[in-house]
């Protein structure tokens, strides 16, 4: 194996011991894999005897057993007992494709100043039975607006549309170079949700992000999942709001506010003209909010254009810089 195409892939757990040795079998199976690191996170099951099972039948998998801290401090352990040049973050209830990662790698040598890939995916439920991908439409199906902003471009994706539809797959579905990755200082532990997106947009600061439209993964639509839980729109407008404050260049704060203020306007747009022909108070309300997120948004980038770029750059460094 040349070890430039080499993966490692960290799996952070949490009571996964139902859905955990599957995981680990759809990754050992794929050719560019060196390096399988499984963090469990204080699971109460038998998600370590599980993770023990597995390593004990393959030398790639390590363990490592956290005390509860949460998905970031999960992923961020694990990356930094890896090696391998080229990184994937893959949740302990999702299914690798075969060739998934071999195809990610190519795409990647493809283009030599991309900071990572994203592939598309499928769905499936509980007990790995598919699913319609149109029950996560964000990612799947994405309209025409703004022109070219889908989930599976033709070819790259560039930081103001990512800001625009935050069109990144869940972790899975996403390789990174881990230069790239460590220059950003990986996940910031103070993002409560879509922290994963959110460093991505960071990185696609440094670069643009190329794709894959075959499915790299399946991705298990399950009641305990975060992106299931209430939250999930308030937390897409927070990461928006967050990434304008941690612009490195003040073009891309521009480019960002536009194209979120396009997002919501148009939403806004179409939910207006559904509750009028409906009657619908809850759909015009709706609407409402979404010209709120507009003026949120604006503020947000007003404040980001008079923050000092040293500021903002302490900021976008791992996001641990001052606030």
């Amino acid at each position: 194996m040349d070890p430039r195409r080499s993966v490692a892939v960290v799996v952070p757990c949490f009571n996964a011991a139902s859905t955990l040795e599957a995981t680990l079998a759809s990754i050992t199976a794929q050719g560019a894999v060196l390096e399988v690191v499984v963090v469990d996170d204080g699971s109460t099951d038998a998600t370590v005897e599980v993770a023990q099972r597995c390593a004990l039948a393959d030398q790639r998998i390590t363990l490592v057993v956290q005390a509860n801290a949460g998905p970031v401090a999960a992923r961020m352990a694990g990356a930094a007992r890896t090696t391998a040049p080229l990184l994937v973050f893959c949740d302990a209830d999702d299914v690798l494709t075969d060739g998934a990662l071999d195809r990610a790698v190519l795409a990647l040598e493809g283009i030599a100043s991309a900071v990572g890939v994203v592939s598309g995916f499928t769905c499936i439920d509980p007990s790995g039975g598919a699913v319609d991908a149109g029950s996560y439409p964000r990612w799947v199906v994405e309209p025409q607006r703004p022109k070219g902003l889908t989930m599976v471009p033709s070819a790259r994706r560039d930081f103001a549309a990512g800001m625009t539809r935050l069109c990144f797959p869940p972790p899975a579905g996403v390789l990174v170079r881990r230069d790239r990755f460590e220059e950003v200082g990986g996940f910031d532990p103070l993002v409560e949700r879509s922290e994963d997106v959110e460093c991505w947009l960071r990185m696609a600061q440094l670069g643009d992000f190329a794709s894959v439209a075959e499915p790299g993964f399946a991705y298990r639509i399950h009641p305990r999942q975060r992106s299931k839980t209430a939250g999930r729109a308030l937390g897409a407008v927070k990461v928006r709001r967050t990434m304008l404050a941690k612009c490195l260049r003040r073009r891309d704060i521009v480019a960002g506010w536009q194209g979120t203020v396009a997002f919501y306007l148009d939403l806004a747009h179409q939910r207006l003209r559904a509750g009028w022909r409906s009657r619908s108070v809850r759909t015009v309300g709706q609407a409402v909010v979404n010209l709120g997120v507009c003026a949120y948004v604006t503020v947000a980038a007003l404040e980001a254009l008079s923050t000092p770029d040293a500021r903002r750059r302490a900021r976008f460094n791992g996001g641990l810089g001052a606030r």
